[in-house]
């Protein structure tokens, strides 16, 4: 086979993929839904929380639980946590002073959903959500069987501290 012939084998080949893949939607952030009032983001798993809580770019944005979640550190995706899933912070030196990282400004509707069995053992601003701004909303949510402990300061079922402006 010359070579032309080849090259041109493969770029009709490389076309041909980029075309196919193309075809497909693009892959959707947690179980769905672009984050917005109208369509916010859908969250249904334990890995779900977990992912958001690691994208603080997704704090401002709506959020809607879907099912009942178990974090259970039992269950596979569960795990006990240092920190706040959402929104983690702390203090500068351990004093009241300026919070560190992203609060969470977003809105959370649980639509009556729950987490459950949610495991912290940390230090400062823990729960669900470790910071709330006073922007946040987070309602229609049960959090149940939850065991937060806390070194330092600030720990709560929902939310370990809110803050405003």
């Amino acid at each position: 086979m010359s070579e032309a012939l080849h090259s041109q084998i493969l770029w009709k080949i490389s076309v041909l993929m980029g075309a196919c893949l193309s075809a497909f939607p693009a892959c959707a952030q947690y179980s769905g839904g672009s984050g917005t009032a109208r369509d916010p983001y859908q969250s249904a798993t334990a890995a779900d929380l977990i992912d958001l809580g690691e994208r603080p770019t997704d704090y401002d944005k709506h959020l809607a639980l879907v099912a009942d979640i178990d974090v259970d550190p039992k269950l596979p995706g569960g795990q006990v946590f240092d920190k706040a899933v959402i929104a983690p912070g702390s203090f500068y030196n351990n004093k009241y002073s300026p919070f560190q990282g992203t609060p969470f400004t977003g809105v959370l509707n649980g639509d009556k959903h729950t987490i459950s069995h949610l495991t912290i053992t940390g230090k400062d601003c823990l729960g669900p959500f470790g910071q709330l701004r006073s922007e946040a909303q987070v309602k229609n949510l049960g959090v149940v069987d939850g065991n937060i402990t806390g070194s330092g300061y600030y720990a709560g079922g929902a939310g370990g501290t809110q803050r405003g402006q």
